[in-house]
């Protein structure tokens, strides 16, 4: 059985090709998490249609968040195997069962695959569609999330023994509270397999969190990053892959700070941030894991001819 934690807030308008993608799925043994974290447009209600499908769950509580929402959700999963999914996304049919597949086949704590980038008008797949897999063990497997390629930060497009979540919990009231969550279930994990195929529609939304103007909840970022310093204590071989994903986090940060007055209102972070990427100017240019593209965008963030590089991190692209 595999348990499949949805978080749900204020998505009405996409949730039922969410849930209905859980549906059609070609491995039957499933049990669907649903969790309405309080919403107010009608989710709720979209929600309680569901209720007649023996193979669901339904629960409703006050909003609290979307790491609360998704602790809940895995102290309602009972199964030996789990996924999340958000409420605004879907799945191909054949999701869960390729991911059992190379779960078992290749004795894995972990199965990972590839995701579309769903935008209005286009859609991105975020690999060359090869099919090619590969298992990783612990080191190597960090090493891949630092990259932000084959495994990303997100909990979903994942399929989990439940084993090894026991004692981790999201971190609440945080955003990009998967960081440390998918950091230690890598270190926890004897192995990972990953697939170069794209089974997870990512529905890109304007105005999340990350688009918004600089506010002292991104901070978490800085902080989750650093506290994961302590990798390259255990495994020193990580530390160009460490630096390239911080560096590149750090120039999310100051990209958010989009007017005068934000950079006054938060100056201590704003010249905390600068001057990490400033002092660090040699050590990005000599990362073995940072392209030439991306080292012209993070240094591109610093300097009064920015804008001359921008042109040509976009002829590069």
């Amino acid at each position: 059985m595999v348990d499949i934690i949805i978080p749900v807030y204020n998505v009405a308008p996409y949730l039922r090709e969410c849930l209905d993608s859980v549906l059609k799925q070609t491995y039957k043994d499933i049990h669907m998490i649903i969790i309405d974290d309080g919403s107010t447009d009608g989710s709720a209600l979209i929600c309680d249609e569901y209720m007649k499908y023996p193979n669901v769950t339904v629960h409703h509580q006050c909003n609290s968040g979307i790491s609360i929402t998704r602790n809940k959700g895995l102290a309602l999963s009972h199964s030996d195997y789990v996924m999340f999914l958000d409420s605004d996304d879907w799945m191909e049919p054949e999701t869960v069962e390729s991911l059992m597949s190379l779960l078992k086949s290749s004795c894995a704590d972990i199965a990972c695959c590839r995701f579309y980038f769903e935008y209005e008008q286009k859609r991105v797949s975020s690999c060359i569609q090869t099919g090619n897999v590969n298992l990783y063990g612990s080191e190597s497997a960090l090493k891949v999330l630092f990259a932000m390629k084959a495994i990303r930060f997100a909990p979903w497009g994942k399929l989990y023994k439940r084993e090894i979540f026991d004692g981790i919990q999201f971190p609440a009231h945080k955003i990009h509270e998967d960081i440390p969550v998918m950091v230690e279930l890598l270190l926890r994990a004897n192995s990972v397999v990953t697939i170069e195929k794209a089974y997870i529609h990512y529905r890109q939304q304007p105005g999340s969190l990350s688009r918004d103007e600089y506010n002292e909840k991104h901070r978490a970022l800085y902080d989750f990053m650093l506290a994961n310093r302590e990798i390259i204590n255990k495994y020193p071989s990580l530390q160009d892959a460490y630096n390239a994903c911080f560096f590149t986090a750090i120039k999310d940060l100051l990209s958010l700070f989009k007017s005068k007055v934000i950079k006054e209102k938060y100056r201590d972070d704003y010249q905390l941030y600068y001057s990490i990427l400033k002092d660090n100017v040699f050590c990005i240019f000599s990362n073995s894991e940072l392209s030439l593209r991306s080292k012209l965008s993070i240094i591109s963030v610093l300097f009064p001819f920015r804008n001359l590089i921008k042109k040509c991190f976009l002829v590069m692209k």
